[in-house]
């Protein structure tokens, strides 16, 4: 590697290099650094890319990061020093062995609920539990050998999440982040690995310019789903983040964010617009029900080695009485169908005439209509989906997102792109 970088960079007075961020960590980054040269390292889930572009190549790819690198349109990420990478590493392995304790007890818990051996008390896991694990006794010897087996698994992933631990208390005073450890430990519920695994997987807090940039790196921005008569800000994340989780809690948490006024009131459809959409949703379901039953009695037939090839839905139960005549066990099941997608063909016909009086009547549908390509469906369903016109504010909410008329936005960095996924530009730290 070191060859190709000198080679490149003979060929050219200043050189710039970038990467997208992986599993082959920051090895690269510091060798380039190290010979003097710019290196950026990108994050990927950041890259600018267009919704059309289906052919990903590594040629490809390293011309669009060129591209981007030099518009000026790439995010990079932070690089740790090695020392940070390190301690980082270190919880990691700590939290996967944290993760291998709690998948070994549920081994030993599911394998006591399958013989049906309850612990007589609530609490779990304490001294006198294993004492209960070790004193349970088996008529088949290959159950007492397992169960031996998981419990000495536990005891080895307990101790080596220990040891873990230790080995984390003694590097910390020696990290260039333990006066951030010890600062976050004097607040309320936080102990060492809490702070230091903030301190490593955060790293350094003043890259961040605000604390909404921080709250967009950690997932806490809020999202928004509107329901009722109010426009709620449902912080999921936030909820998450929480130690327990109850009704309880949840209740207080959304209460939390209604009394900072984080709900705005919304528009309530009218009457008629309800009316008009029970009767598109009505229309519609029947059409997909008769469908279904065409599609059954198809298949059905098909078994018999009968197919029922092209033909209309005016034919289509005459074709059907031709195929299965003469077989009078085939007839009794098949007629039941017929008669039922019989009514499923005269419904939605009502249906319709009534919409097409509907919107004979409406000027709106009308005017709608007098559009290339808008029907008397397309009319009604816009109609009662936007209701009344002027309770959408600002102006630019007309058509909606929610029609997929309007292009949705994404922020990379400080750099606005139409036609992407929208994303809250806060979270564009890396």
């Amino acid at each position: 590697m070191r060859r190709v970088i000198q080679r490149i960079a003979n060929r050219f007075d200043r050189v710039h290099f970038c990467y997208e961020a992986g599993p082959t960590g920051y090895g690269l980054y510091r060798l380039i650094r190290s010979l003097g040269h710019e290196c950026t390292v990108v994050a990927p889930s950041l890259i600018p890319r267009k919704p059309s572009d289906r052919v990903k190549t590594n040629r490809r790819d390293a011309l669009g990061l060129a591209r981007l690198l030099r518009a000026g349109e790439l995010t990079a990420v932070w690089v740790p020093d090695e020392g940070h990478e390190a301690m980082r590493d270190l919880v990691r392995a700590r939290a996967a062995a944290v993760e291998t304790l709690r998948v070994h007890r549920q081994h030993v818990s599911a394998f006591m609920l399958k013989h049906g051996r309850i612990f007589p008390r609530k609490k779990g896991w304490t001294m006198r539990y294993l004492c209960w694990l070790q004193a349970q006794q088996f008529d088949h010897p290959a159950h007492q050998i397992a169960l031996q087996e998981m419990v000495e698994a536990v005891r080895i992933s307990k101790e080596r999440a220990e040891r873990l631990e230790r080995v984390i208390e003694e590097f910390v005073p020696a990290w260039s982040l333990a006066p951030i450890v010890r600062a976050l430990q004097t607040l309320r519920g936080v102990d060492l690995i809490v702070a230091v695994t903030f301190a490593t997987e955060v790293g350094d807090v003043s890259r961040f310019e605000s604390p909404r940039q921080l709250m967009g790196y950690l997932g806490l921005v809020p999202g928004e789903r509107s329901t009722g008569e109010t426009k709620t800000r449902h912080t999921k994340a936030f909820l998450k983040a929480q130690p327990n989780k109850s009704d309880r809690i949840d209740a207080r948490g959304i209460a939390q964010m209604m009394r900072v006024n984080l709900f705005r009131p919304v528009h309530v459809k009218t009457m008629t617009s309800q009316k008009r959409r029970a009767l598109l949703t009505a229309r519609k379901l029947l059409q997909e029900k008769a469908i279904a039953i065409d599609n059954d009695i198809r298949g059905l037939l098909r078994n018999f080695g009968l197919k029922v090839g092209m033909v209309g839905a005016v034919k289509f139960e005459q074709r059907i009485r031709e195929l299965v005549d003469g077989m009078p066990d085939l007839a009794e099941i098949i007629e039941p169908l017929l008669d039922a997608r019989s009514k499923l063909r005269r419904n939605p016909a009502a249906l319709h005439r009534k919409l097409l009086v509907i919107v004979r009547n409406d000027q709106v549908c009308r005017r709608l209509m007098s559009i290339p390509g808008v029907g008397p469906v397309v009319a009604l369903a816009y109609t009662a989906t936007i209701d009344i016109p002027a309770s959408k504010t600002p102006r630019k909410t007309l058509p909606s997102p929610h029609s997929e008329i309007r292009p949705m936005r994404r922020d990379v960095a400080l750099i606005g792109n139409e036609g992407a996924a929208g994303r809250d530009r806060a979270s564009g730290v890396r």
